[in-house]
């Protein structure tokens, strides 16, 4: 009776952490490109395009096929982003909370923990979320694996390897990066005998996803072209558009605290220092090669619980004096109360949030907190354009990040086109895309500032449309208008 409560209170708690967080997407997050491309991969499998072979995606497509399982379930609408989100974050919160009760003893304590991975998560919540289904796969792994020191039940490896293909479908340079961090612990911390036998659950059933999603690729003729994209363009994209900022303060700060569990290991040789240790250290690759505020915040999410485990062991003996637990309960009443503040912010935008309702002609962007009639008016201006073009001959490409915003209502799929950015065009992909638009009968291209240039956008391509084609006048005041010459 006790288990069967215990289980329907957890089914509630997570329906409503989905709620909150679903709500919270729909009336807090802003436009974002990552969320048009994205929307724009998952519409393009959902109508029928196939990843490598029709449009350039970079990654493994695990989340965008999810994606537009979500498109044909719910409909075509981009408000699907926000339900998809709060479903990654609301599991998200649960495995960490899993976690974090594991290890973390007293409640107070707990609550604090759990109250700032949601904060973390509700900042987590803005970006592209592959990122955040990564950390699901990692976190879980986390949590088998204190069902495996505590109950010595190895089985559980299999799950473990099977996580971690997942995670490597979803984003493959994390996912390889943890999954190296993970037989590197198990080989360092297995006996001298049992080393490869303790491996080979894990490594044989993440090879088995492997070879299903290299059938998947063969029999859709894209196993050349994935390679092309995220082999070739990976080494493109981090050439191209690398950069170390400020923002990785944090991550050197939070690896003071990891150096605890790397000292327990060495001293106690506790199995788990060394496994958050490896993942902690797997994480700041996050950071390459853009390290963003958003991809730094994934490291720091990484690295938050690893630090709350460290900073319990090295606080385990200590004997607290009165002042000590008024700081300690200070600490927990400012990240309860930063909390508490957070959720009332949010409420208050929800309660005031009235969305605008687009004709039938752009419904997909109904109820998004980003449209308004003015959005409205530049996609029927650009439809109204690109349909006067076409019919005196023209052939009419937006080649700008915002393509995708202009392209999702009418399911339009140009290919590379539709996402000219460094790194997104495969190997040498630069050079194809030049070809490619030389070819263009009697083009008509719209083309952003160069001043509003987006950092990762070509350069050479730029140049080339500059200088190969006559600019005649501007239009929205943002898009530059190119024909032949």
């Amino acid at each position: 009776m006790h288990k069967k409560y215990h289980t329907l209170k957890n089914v509630i708690l997570f329906l409503i952490a989905f709620l909150f967080f679903t709500i919270l997407s729909v009336t807090t997050s802003d436009f974002s490109l990552d969320n048009s491309w994205n929307y724009h991969f998952m519409q393009k499998i959902y109508d029928g395009f196939t990843p490598y072979n029709d449009f350039n995606i970079i990654i493994p497509p695990l989340f965008h096929y999810i994606g537009a399982l979500f498109i044909l379930i719910f409909g075509n609408k981009f408000y699907i982003l926000n339900i998809f989100s709060g479903l990654i974050s609301a599991t998200l919160l649960f495995v960490c909370s899993f976690l974090i009760t594991s290890f973390v003893k007293p409640y107070k304590s707990r609550f604090a923990a759990i109250s700032l991975i949601t904060l973390l998560i509700i900042f987590l919540n803005s970006g592209a979320n592959y990122n955040s289904m990564i950390l699901i796969f990692i976190f879980s792994i986390l949590l088998l694996e204190n069902k495996i020191t505590e109950k010595n039940k190895n089985r559980y490896r299999i799950f473990q390897g099977i996580l971690l293909g997942l995670a490597v479908l979803t984003k493959h340079t994390i996912g390889a990066y943890f999954s190296i961090a993970f037989y590197i612990y198990l080989l360092i911390t297995s006996e001298k005998k049992q080393k490869i036998k303790s491996i080979i659950p894990s490594i044989i059933s993440e090879i088995i996803i492997g070879i299903f999603f290299v059938i998947y690729l063969l029999l859709n003729h894209n196993f050349i072209s994935f390679f092309n994209y995220c082999i070739g363009g990976a080494f493109d994209f981090a050439k191209e558009n690398s950069f170390i900022s400020s923002d990785m303060l944090p991550i050197a700060f939070l690896l003071v605290f990891e150096a605890p569990l790397l000292f327990n290991y060495i001293k106690n040789k506790s199995k788990k220092d060394l496994l958050f240790f490896n993942f902690c250290i797997a994480s700041i690759l996050y950071t390459f090669p853009i390290a963003n505020p958003y991809h730094v915040l994934c490291t720091f999410f990484v690295m938050s619980i690893p630090t709350m485990y460290s900073m319990q062991v090295f606080f385990s003996d200590v004997k607290y004096t009165p002042k000590v637990v008024f700081s300690i309960d200070l600490a927990y009443a400012i990240i309860i109360s930063t909390f508490l503040i957070c959720t009332c912010t949010y409420s208050y935008s929800i309660v005031f949030y009235h969305p605008y309702k687009m004709s039938d002609e752009y419904n997909v962007y109904d109820y998004c907190r980003f449209v308004n009639k003015y959005m409205e008016g530049y996609l029927r201006a650009y439809d109204l354009l690109k349909d006067q073009k076409e019919k005196e001959g023209y052939n009419v490409y937006i080649l700008s990040p915002e393509a995708s915003f202009y392209g999702i209502p009418k399911h339009q799929n140009n290919g590379d086109l539709d996402l000219l950015l460094n790194g997104n065009l495969g190997y040498n992909g630069t050079s194809r895309v030049i070809e490619q638009l030389s070819k263009i009968e009697k083009p008509y291209f719209l083309k952003n500032k160069h001043a509003k240039l987006c950092f990762q956008e070509s350069e050479e391509i730029e140049q080339f449309i500059v200088n190969n084609y006559k600019y005649t006048y501007e239009i929205y005041n943002d898009m530059r208008v190119f024909i032949s010459k």
